[in-house]
């Protein structure tokens, strides 16, 4: 986080409206602003941030994309998502449709699609799960681009499973789902354990190209060792992961 760097007078200098670019060190041409606070040509911090349009700024290492970095009239975005919403899309496990599949048709209509599931995913009655499993109590942020709901299964456990608490984070141009859990309880409340996004539970938006490698990049930008564990296992443990 920015807060907990260094910061050098020359640092200051790059939150206010100096004529200096810090990658370039000319004068800025088409300036920009990054959600640090500091400034750059244009054109500099595109060369920066590519191929997946996010990555550290070049001055203080913070995180920082070109869809939460604005022109100089500090309001209008280098970038704009092509989606604006979660609704009208599907989230992939792994890239993998039916296999756990987060569906957001609308508010009133979200579910996880099993359709494709393994023949080794039962409940707890020898049945596979169903088709569609709606999501209860479903609630979307769009400030915070956070989505909560539960999954209930009820005496019918899921893996040891009756009841389900997500939140989902999902990234700024929401081609992943960057943050947040699966909390798992019992049929008597008492947890089972939590599963993190994009740790354990790695998801892609549909029908979106680069959706796998900007999630293998934010993966490299968290710059934890567990993360690379992740990397390694993906296509090895494709569809391993229920929740």
């Amino acid at each position: 986080m920015a807060s907990n760097i260094l910061r050098t007078p020359y640092m200051e200098r790059q939150t206010t409206e100096t004529r200096e670019c810090a990658v370039c060190l000319n004068e800025r041409v088409d300036p920009c602003r990054t959600s640090c606070g500091h400034f750059f040509c244009e054109e500099c911090l595109r060369a920066a941030l590519k191929p997946w349009n996010r990555g550290r700024c070049p001055l203080c290492r913070s995180k920082v994309s070109l869809y939460d970095t604005v022109k100089a009239d500090l309001t209008t975005p280098l970038e704009t998502p092509a989606v604006d919403t979660i609704f009208g899309s599907a989230f992939l496990q792994n890239g993998r449709p039916g296999v756990a599949a987060y569906h957001f048709d609308s508010i009133e209509d979200c579910y996880i699609s099993y359709e494709n599931a393994p023949s080794s995913w039962k409940l707890a009655n020898g049945e596979k799960p169903p088709a569609r499993k709606p999501f209860d109590n479903p609630v979307w942020e769009p400030a915070t681009r956070t989505f909560t709901a539960t999954v209930e299964w009820g005496e019918n456990t899921f893996g040891g499973d009756a009841r389900w608490e997500y939140t989902m984070v999902f990234s700024d141009d929401f081609a992943f789902i960057a943050g947040g859990a699966c909390r798992k309880f019992d049929a008597d409340g008492q947890s089972t354990g939590v599963s993190t996004f994009p740790i354990q539970l790695q998801y892609i938006r549909a029908d979106t190209s680069e959706a796998r490698e900007e999630w293998r990049h934010f993966l490299h930008l968290r710059g934890s060792g567990a993360d690379t564990g992740v990397r390694r296992r993906v296509d090895r443990r494709v569809g391993r992961w229920r929740r």
